[in-house]
């Protein structure tokens, strides 16, 4: 009779399942709103009244009222600079939109919109630059304070996009509308921007912040690049905020606007980079930044269960020296990978362990971690071209079931030498059962003491016909891990084999 060799599994969970995770770069992709405190108020246009009279942020509290020629909303269809499709809300000259009076009242505050000139008239040298011009291209956030009277303007003045009036320029005033291409100052480069989208961050005087260079205190950025040109400005008038309304000057223009953000107090510089690439990649507007330099934790991975996806995947962005995230950058691949890997607390990497970019961002799929509870592992991303990233995740230690899986190699026949091997998630000692009984000299035999684990007894077997064969696990810690046994497996042992 010719050997039988077979191998089977006594465990529903097999190690070797565990280490033929799918590699493969993904596709998924996550554009969650930022999780930053001090959101004060949010406008976008569902929160626009049916007769287009009233504004009210989805945050709850803060209201714009509009007089003169209603708010309309209307569908932009990737056009004027941003490739995304969506709704904006669209105004007049006429229109005059003012928020209460609590609205922008602190001095300390940041401000994120994304918004365009909607004129189809033409600048020219001679009407821009000027005092409420005719062009329809003039303020169109500026401050609605009149005692004292306030001169503020963000964004849009006078056929000039990507500036900002702080009581006094704290940008360069003549980035102009009716000139194409690019315009240079100081290190600073500015895509003029005509009738397309800009998105514009604008952040207040914290006098408490001024020394500190982690907050954007004082500033004012253009599609994600600073076109801060002034001297820190210390004005602590107070605002408040209207549009084609004024304390100071009325100035008006046509304008359609997809989105507000109004924070009550100045963010990081990292988190104004949040919200900035949130912004870019929900209306498909790039970000002027430079060339793809290094990896960043753009969304921290959450959860620490044992052989668990974590709950929040992981997401990684591309980032120029400035770390701004590089939206324009689709299809570099981030890999994963898990140190220590080995030694007695080796950790595995289960999921995904590689994805790739998608506007700037890696958004990994079911990545989790298999390793030694309470036990701290460090994953490092990496891609080509960029310096690494890594975070820190500590699996919860809580009591687990070791996991345990025998291969059984023998002639299938009675008295034959058979090795019987198990692989085990755990360090440990294992005992081997026949038909429930202990195999000699197989009990609490010691795994090896670096991963992957596995334990081995010699076992001859003496009688023929089925036997179940099964295997129990001790874990060394006994703190973190439980025992447990495999499931019971019948085999056939034949009788033995005859030479003639």
């Amino acid at each position: 009779m010719s050997p039988k060799l077979f191998r089977f599994a006594l465990s529903a969970i097999l190690v070797a399942a565990s280490l033929l995770v799918a590699s493969k770069a993904n596709a998924f992709d996550s554009n969650p709103f930022p999780n930053i405190s001090g959101l004060q108020a949010r406008f976008l246009p569902s929160g626009l009244s049916a007769n287009g009279l009233t504004w009210v942020s989805t945050t709850g509290g803060d209201t714009a009222t509009i007089t003169g020629t209603a708010l309309i909303k209307v569908n932009s269809n990737g056009v004027n600079g941003a490739s995304a499709s969506f709704q904006v809300v669209q105004g007049e000259t006429s229109s005059v939109v003012s928020w209460q009076s609590s609205f922008m009242a602190n001095n300390a505050y940041t401000f994120f919109n994304i918004t365009r000139y909607n004129s189809n008239n033409t600048c020219s040298s001679t009407t821009a630059h000027s005092y409420n011009n005719s062009d329809g291209r003039n303020r169109i956030y500026t401050s609605l304070t009149t005692s004292p009277a306030s001169n503020w303007l963000s964004g849009f003045w006078g056929c000039a996009e990507g500036v900002a009036y702080h009581e006094g320029w704290i940008t360069q005033s003549t980035y102009d509308s009716y000139t194409s291409g690019t315009v240079t100052d100081n290190n600073r480069v500015v895509t003029t921007v005509g009738n397309n989208w800009l998105l514009s961050t604008d952040c207040g005087y914290d006098s408490s912040k001024a020394s500190d260079t982690s907050i954007c205190t004082s500033k004012y950025r253009a599609n994600g690049a600073d076109q801060t040109a002034g001297t820190l400005n210390t004005a602590t008038t107070v605002h408040n905020m209207g549009i084609n309304i004024g304390g100071y000057y009325t100035e008006s223009s046509k304008f359609q606007i997809a989105e507000i953000l109004l924070y009550n107090r100045t963010l990081s510089f990292s988190e104004v980079r949040q919200v900035e690439t949130y912004l870019s990649r929900a209306y498909g507007l790039p970000l002027m930044v430079g060339n793809k330099n290094n990896l960043g934790v753009y969304t921290n991975s959450v959860g620490s269960t044992y052989n668990s996806a974590f709950s929040t995947q992981p997401q990684i962005n591309v980032r120029d020296m400035e770390s701004n995230t590089v939206t324009t950058d689709t299809g570099t691949t981030v890999s994963a990978s898990i140190s220590p890997s080995t030694g007695a607390y080796a950790g595995q990497l289960i999921g995904d362990t590689t994805a790739n970019t998608i506007n700037g961002v890696a958004t990994f799929g079911a990545l989790g971690i298999k390793g030694s509870p309470g036990y701290t592992y460090t994953i490092t991303y990496s891609a080509s071209g960029a310096v690494i990233a890594t975070e820190t995740r500590t699996l919860s230690a809580t009591v687990i079931p070791a996991t345990v899986s025998i291969s059984l190699s023998n002639s299938g026949n009675k008295r034959a030498a058979t090795t019987i091997t198990a692989s085990t998630g755990q360090m440990g000692q294992v005992t081997f059962y026949s038909n429930g009984k202990a195999i000699n000299r197989c009990s609490n035999v010691s795994t090896n003491n670096t991963y992957p684990f596995t334990a081995t007894c010699n076992w001859t077997p003496m009688i023929s016909g089925y036997q179940v064969v099964s295997a129990l696990m001790a874990p060394s810690d006994s703190t973190g891990y439980s025992s447990s046994r495999t499931s019971g497996t019948s085999i056939l042992i034949n009788k033995r084999a005859i030479s003639r």
